[in-house]
């Protein structure tokens, strides 16, 4: 095959590769974060990371604080209380692909909890978002 015509294809699997169906979000909410107690969340917003064009899957939520209580079990975050302004700063990191329009922690109140986790020997971190009466959650999963 000539090398031109070879890297056509490649372009093109590229390019079809990053428009592959992402995870419902309820698939996404589960691999991301376990399986919910009970019936107190309600996923508002999400988007899955691309398979080649974002690093980043985004969550927003409402939910029970015993259902934050579970999901801030399984790993240790380090927690922060950050002010709305922060919040709106952080809202344009990105790690690669298009940050959702809805994606605003700044609008969970003068100031919110931060939780962030590091995987170790790893590319990934969580970053949540929590409102301080624990009903209101922004979940970012970023692998690069």
């Amino acid at each position: 095959m000539p090398l031109n015509r070879f890297f056509i294809l490649l372009c093109i699997s590229l390019l079809l590769s990053s428009c592959l169906d992402t995870r419902p979000s309820q698939v996404l909410y589960n691999d991301l974060l376990g399986e919910q107690i009970g019936n107190c969340t309600k996923i508002l917003f999400s988007q899955d990371r691309g398979a080649i064009d974002a690093a980043s899957a985004y969550i927003h939520f409402t939910t029970c604080p015993k259902e934050v209580k579970r999901i801030l079990k399984q790993r240790r975050y380090e927690i922060e209380v950050i002010s709305n302004k922060l919040a709106f700063e952080e809202e344009t990191v990105t790690f690669g692909g298009v940050i959702p329009k809805w994606w605003k922690p700044s609008k969970l109140g003068d100031s919110c909890y931060r939780y962030t986790y590091f995987g170790k020997d790893t590319d990934w971190a969580e970053y949540i978002y929590i409102s301080k009466d624990s009903t209101a959650v922004y979940y970012r999963d970023d692998r690069w």
